[in-house]
């Protein structure tokens, strides 16, 4: 068979400004928790990798700034602004590290979204500084889908264009507008995608937002847009981080609210209050005959040195019109979270109650360390359709061993790391399928092997239970990785098994130097079943994410090239096709699919 004879390409490149493809996607997946690109929200990618071109002024910035950043905890943020209080600035990612709540991991993976600018002496804190920053992003993309054969009728070709602005005047005033033409649009004329202005405060005003926001409050029962409350993936992610009101900015303009945010900072208390208009951006987008209702949301938080707690109610009307006896609102829930810690332990929780059908739901949990190796971390939660149970940690063991091509602070790391991740799920009702209540149960074991300071190697294993329907899936991966700190290449095999065996492979390489790159993979795979289907990230330019899932026969590739122009001019390229030759014959042809993609970022 042409899969089981084939040999995968190898890769190698010519790299831009390094960090965009490598170091700085292994710092996002360390800040969120993450064991793989898989495992990031598409808008959490987009908050975090708005920061790699702007990075958040850790020694200036306010309260309100850091805790909507998306990458500090609100234990952290308190944590920060007290040693700065008392100690006055931060002026290495040593001292970083060393303050309360902080690792030396974590300190590393923060160097490539904040900055520790600074403008007094030791001992000292820096005076507000302001500066006007404008980053103008242009995308275009063409795509051409067919057979091999030519004799598929929806073979065609398409395009999509975008462009994404965003003006900062002293770290005070914001603008962002997006634009987008998505593939499948009849209309040439682009879409707005998002758009906000905001306003951030010095004193008593944390910031006001009119346009797209993003909330997250508490672990998300209640108030975290874009958000699904299921079983975790991995042990960090127990515990979320709510970032309360922050700017949403994106080019799909999926998830958020479009409407009017501001939070407001008394003492140790903040209180949050929003009203977003659903409908308003189909109406903006030319469909006049769209339904309007509200989203009102309010959130009253306290922080203090060790704890903290907040009170939230959010709710949707069902509409502007109501006959007597309707009720205004079509969801009204209210809840409660809490997060203590001390000692290195953590402990959260959130307890929700929806008030129109009177349904309680609650979630709770604790992480802390176990020795000088290993995290651990427990959590369980309940509501009307679900309840589950999940327990995870995170080991290390040996040596620090020098990574090639490293210097200074962040070029060490641990011979052994891994993670591993029990959770379990009851429905009390037949989801899969069945005539009874139902039960699920996923385990998960990441290991990785520092070699030396040129090899290393991971592995994923992962097994999904259930009571009915697909009873079992398996997943077993391995990476090969070479890196000398410029050069590095990649090989990677995933096998799963369900319904039948799928097995997927690619090389991939790369060299990273500071004016281009280029990646280039190569792959093939057999996944005869959609229950076997493989997921897997596609590398791209800053801001675009894709995880498609690989289903049939076929084969891969793609280059990606970065070029740094300048100083403030970015440009980006990817090329990548996808075809199925294996199966012409089958009498079951898959469409293949051709694109190019280009993006320019100006950082002014």
């Amino acid at each position: 068979m042409p899969y089981l004879g084939a040999v995968l390409l190898s890769l190698f490149s010519v790299c831009s400004y390094a960090q965009d493809f490598t170091d700085e996607l292994s710092a996002i997946m360390r800040v969120v928790g993450a064991d793989a690109p898989e495992d990031i929200e598409q808008h959490t990618l987009d908050q975090l990798g708005a920061f790699i071109a702007h990075p958040l002024h850790l020694n200036y910035a306010t309260r309100s700034r850091l805790a909507s950043s998306g990458i500090l905890t609100q234990y952290q943020v308190e944590s920060l602004i007290d040693y700065r209080t008392r100690n006055g600035d931060i002026l290495s990612f040593s001292e970083l590290a060393a303050i309360d709540g902080f690792s030396r991991e974590f300190a590393d993976a923060l160097k490539y979204f904040v900055s520790l600018d600074s403008s007094a002496g030791v001992g000292k804190s820096s005076a507000y500084k302001g500066e006007v920053k404008n980053m103008l992003t242009l995308r275009s993309s063409g795509k051409y889908s067919g057979y091999l054969s030519g004799n598929g009728t929806s073979s065609g070709y398409d395009y999509s264009y975008g462009v994404k602005y965003r003006l900062s005047l002293d770290d005070r005033f914001e603008f962002a507008i997006s634009a987008n033409r998505p593939y499948g649009q009849d209309d040439a004329v682009p879409d707005i995608g998002t758009f906000y202005f905001a306003y951030y405060g010095r004193r008593n005003v944390g910031k006001v937002i009119v346009g797209d926001y993003n909330l997250r409050y508490g672990q998300g029962l209640a108030m975290w847009s874009g958000f699904n409350m299921s079983g975790v993936s991995y042990p960090q992610s127990f515990f979320r981080r709510p970032s309360g009101i922050s700017p949403y900015l994106s080019f799909s303009g999926t998830g958020g609210y479009r409407g009017l945010a501001a939070d407001f900072g008394i003492g140790n208390f903040t209180v949050s209050a929003s009203m977003g208009v659903v409908g308003l951006k189909e109406i903006m987008e030319g469909k006049k005959d769209m339904d309007v209702s509200f989203a009102p949301a309010l959130n009253v938080g306290w922080s203090g040195r060790r704890a903290q707690a907040s009170f939230t109610l959010c709710g949707e009307t069902s509409g502007c019109e109501w006959t007597e006896g309707d009720s205004v609102f079509g969801s009204l829930a209210a809840s409660a979270d809490f997060r203590w810690c001390v000692k290195g332990v953590d402990v959260f929780g959130e307890a929700s109650l929806d008030l129109m059908e009177m349904k309680p739901s609650a979630v709770a949990g604790t992480a802390f360390r176990v020795g000088e190796n290993m995290e651990a971390a427990f959590s369980g939660r309940y509501s009307s359709s679900e309840s589950g149970i999940s327990s995870g940690g995170k080991f290390y063991a040996g040596k620090r061993v020098t990574l090639a091509g490293k210097e200074g602070f962040g070029s060490t790391i641990q011979r052994h790391t891994g993670t591993f991740c029990v959770d379990g799920l009851y429905y009390p009702y037949p989801k899969y399928g069945g005539e009874h209540d139902d039960w699920q149960v996923k385990m998960r074991l990441d290991y990785g092997l520092q070699i030396d300071g040129f090899w290393s190697l991971s592995a994923r294993a992962s097994e999904r239970l259930r009571s009915e329907g697909e009873k079992n899936r398996t997943e077993l991966r391995c990476d090969m990785k070479w890196s000398d700190g410029m050069w590095m290449a990649l090989m990677r095999i995933d096998v799963t098994h369900c319904d039948n065996i799928g097995l997927l492979s690619y090389l991939e390489g790369g060299y990273v130097g500071k004016i281009f790159s280029l990646y280039l993979r190569g792959g093939i795979f057999q996944i005869d079943s959609w229950k076997d289907r493989i997921y897997v990230y596609e590398r791209d330019a800053p801001g675009n994410f894709s995880i498609p899932a690989y289903y049939g026969r076929g084969c891969c590739a793609s280059a990606v090239l970065g070029i740094k122009a300048t100083r403030l001019c970015r440009l980006y390229m990817r090329f990548s096709t996808l075809q199925y030759p294996w199966m012409q014959s089958s009498g079951n042809e898959k469409e293949g699919k051709t694109e190019a993609r280009f993006q320019v970022v100006l950082n002014l």
